[in-house]
This record gives C-alpha cells, structure tokens and sequence, in this order.
C-alpha cells in the first residue's frame, strides 16, 4: 500500500479521516447525497486501503495531467497532441 512508506502522523489523520467518513455514513443513513440515492448505491463502511486507493491514482494520474496541462499551455492543443503523435486528423 502506498500509506505503508508515510510517516506516522499522515497514517494517523488517514485513520482519523476514515472514522469520519464512517460516522458521516452512519449518521446520513438514507439522506446520502443524490449521487449514492439515486442510482441506489448501497454504502459500505470506508476503510483505509480506500483511502490508499485514492492516493495511488492521484499520484499515478497527476503528474501526466500536468505535464500534459504544460504542454498544451506552451504548445497550444494541435501542437502537443502533434507532439505526442496523437493525430485525429490524419488518414490512417
């Protein structure tokens, strides 16, 4: 898990935070927000590992979208996607 190299004290507050969001789920019972009533999601007690989860895709995810957000800013969109061989308007 990515929390397994974090200091001690983030371990902490991310165990402080799952216990809030297991409260917040327990205490809204069926008045969740719209997104889980809707569709009828059933909510399960959050753990830590989700909370790592979210973690690893953030890290994963956000240095690509900002290298791709500074590209485009430096480049322009036609450019960067010209850049990284991603060309739409080219016959195959």
């Amino acid at each position: 898990m990515v929390i397994d190299s974090m200091d001690n004290e983030i371990i902490n507050c991310i165990n402080i935070f799952t216990e809030g969001i297991n409260i917040y789920i327990e205490k809204a019972g069926k008045r969740l927000p719209p997104e889980f009533r809707i569709p009828g999601y059933k909510t399960e007690k959050w753990k830590v590992e989700h909370t790592d989860n979210i973690i690893g895709y953030v890290g994963r995810d956000l240095p690509g979208g900002i290298f791709m957000y500074r590209l485009i800013k430096y480049l322009g969109v036609e450019a960067a996607l010209y850049t990284l061989v991603i060309r739409p308007n080219e016959s195959k």
